[in-house]
């Protein structure tokens, strides 16, 4: 059995819309405050509508940690 989200034939082990939105959420947490998360996850759920990327890369260049 493959673990939730890992590459594989079984429909049942791919991870829903909200299961991949909860576990960005948390791998987000201390990097980014909620609403710049939100902000990422409404920007990637859109990006076949974006122009270009400029608005995503603006939002995640604030996150690099030194």
């Amino acid at each position: 059995q493959f673990p939730k989200g890992s590459p594989s034939p079984d429909p049942s082990t791919r991870m829903t819309n909200e299961e991949m939105v909860a576990k960005f959420e948390r791998n987000a947490e201390g990097v980014l405050d909620a609403a710049t998360t939100a902000a990422v996850v409404d920007q990637v759920w859109n990006l076949d509508r974006a122009a270009d990327l400029r608005g995503l890369m603006s939002l995640l260049a604030g996150c690099r940690k030194a």
